[in-house]
């Protein structure tokens, strides 16, 4: 990844949600959604991602069924965190607060979502100008495959944490968020072999 790139994923996957946290009174969970609803996005272009890279259709639907699990098994992690580190969690309840959150008098869902998955449109629009080849795009898709099976490993090691210690908010938001900038502060190995 390019440093202009990781700018702009640190930007959009740790400085907003900060933001929101400090000064929008976000929750953990409010941030755990946003990251989820990111997934979601960065996992709906997946198959274009994969067209672009020129995998074996084989390959294709074995990582498309990949990702699809690690993006549930994610999602299940994070609420089990939730229903830890919040006394009344109703997941359903926080999701509709989420999207009918209004600051600055429009709800946040009317505009989030939307941008979350422009910028996934954006990023395959930035594929195509840089003219990404398509080894490129496979390690991309590698680096995404290994940045959720560290996030698994993560999540796991969080909710056994927490189940056993109580945390307060604050340090769970600064932990959650710092795991997110370090994923994507790694570089990928394959990528500087191949320089």
């Amino acid at each position: 990844m390019k440093t202009q790139e990781k700018i702009a994923a640190l930007l959009g996957d740790v400085a907003l949600p900060l933001i929101g946290f400090l000064f929008w009174k976000w929750s953990f969970y409010f941030i755990a959604l946003y990251f989820i609803f990111d997934q979601l996005a960065r996992f709906l272009f997946l198959p274009t991602r994969i067209k672009k890279a020129e995998i074996e259709a084989y390959l294709k639907w074995s990582m498309l069924l990949k990702m699809g699990f690690l993006f549930c098994i994610e999602s299940g992690l994070i609420i089990l965190i939730n229903t830890q580190i919040i006394a009344d969690f109703n997941p359903i309840v926080g999701l509709q607060d989420f999207f009918f959150y209004k600051d600055m008098g429009i709800e946040q869902g009317y505009i989030l979502l939307p941008l979350l998955f422009l910028s996934e449109w954006m990023r395959l629009k930035n594929d195509v100008v840089l003219k990404k080849s398509p080894d490129t795009l496979r390690l991309d898709i590698h680096k995404t495959v290994q940045q959720n099976q560290f996030r698994l490993i993560f999540f796991s090691l969080m909710l056994f944490i927490v189940s056993f210690i109580k945390l307060n908010e604050w340090i769970v938001v600064v932990w959650f968020l710092s795991m997110i900038a370090f994923l994507n502060l790694i570089p990928n190995k394959k990528s500087q072999e191949k320089a």
